[in-house]
């Protein structure tokens, strides 16, 4: 592998990817936000990015020569706030929160698609979340932020036959992520605040940041056909190709956002 981008390498998955694919790469270019990384290895280039503060356009040109010839694209980036039901939260902070979990990300994204290896290989990695099988009341902004992720990856996978775009949920992890759940108190987060207390109480049931890189590593190679377009579970999926081949023989369009018998 050549070259890999991680957005929010200062998250828990983003850590662990660096520190896996610092024997595997060239080069690392890893953004951070509030938390810069630390013990980081000489091939990793850090640049700050807060996503919602800066201009994106400006941004990816400062990357260009450092970005040319990406094989790995993964956004660690995503946020749950604003917490509380969708009549109750202030429309500015619901607007941005949309935007960090989706539309800034495929910004992003596309500003530096032209820099991508173009040799077949280049795989593009978003992070999905709940809400695939049912509401999740008091996170619109993050559940339609991933719902679009999602839909994005089959559209773009369709659209550019170099590249392989994929979506990932990791599932219940320990994550800065959840103290915005926490931070508002059961009042506004309602019966999620307790289920997070719980699973933070608990953290043997929660995956770890090891089986998401594994996971992506696992994708990263597999045929496109089998991979591009779907939303796939680190935690309820069986991630073999042998799965994977009858899965496609049984449903071309499986693991992806379809309504039934449509």
């Amino acid at each position: 592998m050549n070259k890999a981008i991680i957005l929010g390498g200062s998250s828990a998955i983003g850590t662990e990817l660096i520190e896996r694919l610092s024997s595997k790469c060239s080069r690392i270019l890893s953004t951070y936000n509030s938390r810069m990384p630390t013990n980081i290895p000489a091939n990793v280039l850090l640049k700050h990015l807060d996503i919602a503060a800066t201009n994106l356009s400006e941004f990816a040109d400062t990357l260009h020569e450092d970005a040319e010839g990406w094989d790995l694209f993964v956004s660690c980036i995503g946020t749950q706030e604003p917490v509380g039901l969708f009549e109750s939260v202030n429309v500015e902070q619901w607007i941005e929160g949309f935007n960090k979990n989706f539309t800034l990300q495929i910004e992003l994204l596309l500003r530096l698609l032209p820099f991508r290896n173009r040799d077949g290989n280049a795989t593009v990695v978003f992070f999905a979340g709940g809400g695939t099988n049912g509401a999740t009341p008091y996170y619109s902004a993050y559940t339609l932020g991933k719902i679009g992720l999602i839909k994005c990856v089959e559209l773009l996978d369709d659209e550019i036959s170099d590249t392989k775009f994929v979506a990932l949920g990791p599932g219940w992890m320990l994550s800065d992520i959840h103290n915005a759940t926490i931070e508002a108190g059961p009042t506004i987060a309602g019966p999620n605040y307790f289920k997070t207390q719980y699973m933070l109480e608990n953290q043997s049931l929660m995956n770890t940041p090891n089986k998401v890189v594994d996971d992506i590593f696992f994708l990263m190679s597999q045929p496109k056909r089998l991979v591009g377009g779907r939303n796939f579970s680190s935690v309820h999926d069986s991630f073999s190709e042998q799965t994977l081949q009858e899965l496609y023989e049984a449903n071309p369009n499986f693991y992806r956002l379809k309504r039934f018998m449509n």
